[in-house]
Order: C-alpha cells, then structure tokens, then sequence
C-alpha cells in the first residue's frame, strides 16, 4: 500500500485464512475483510475459544462500537429456553468495561 509503506500485509482466500486461524493462531494479528466472511472467522475463532457462547466487538468504518454475541441474540429462540445466555451477558460487561462502569 503506498500510504502506508512500513505496513506488512498478506492476502489470503477465506479457506486458507480458516486453515491458517486454526494451524497457526499466534501470526494472526489484525484482520481486515469484508462482512460474510469475517462472520466466518469470527464464528471459527469464537469456536477455537470455547464456542458460540463467545461476545465480540465487529469494527466498523466509522467507529461505531458493537458489542454481541457471536450467534448474534437469537430472536426466534426467545422465551423458550433453550440459549445460553452467556455470550449476551459478556457482551453487556465488555460495554460496561468499555464505558468504566
């Protein structure tokens, strides 16, 4: 990029940056690509992790902080028992971190 001449970057298909998340998960530093495939990436590492119960923050162009779940809230499954409800409660507590209450 010739804005940013010190910046390393490599580009990778979607399969090959799955293998790679999973193979070698410490090269990975930041990753930027577009919306379908970072819900991709974002569920694998929430998986990697310890699963869908995992909160997130997506970045976004103009700073908009969004804090979820990584399954997102599950609207169809509400009132009926049957979600855990932990990644919705982290993603609440990294909103109340972020804003020091």
């Amino acid at each position: 990029m010739k804005q940013y001449p010190d910046l390393a970057y490599e580009h990778f298909y979607i399969d090959d940056m799955c293998r790679r998340m999973v193979r070698y998960p410490k090269e990975m530093d930041v990753v930027v690509t577009t919306n379908m495939f970072g819900d991709i990436l974002s569920d694998e590492a929430a998986e990697l992790v310890g699963g869908l119960v995992s909160p997130r923050v997506p970045a976004s162009e103009d700073r908009l902080l969004t804090l979820k779940p990584v399954h997102g809230s599950a609207p169809k499954y509400a009132k009926k028992n049957l979600i855990n409800p932990t990644a919705m409660i982290l993603s609440v507590k990294m909103m109340l971190d972020h804003f020091g209450w």
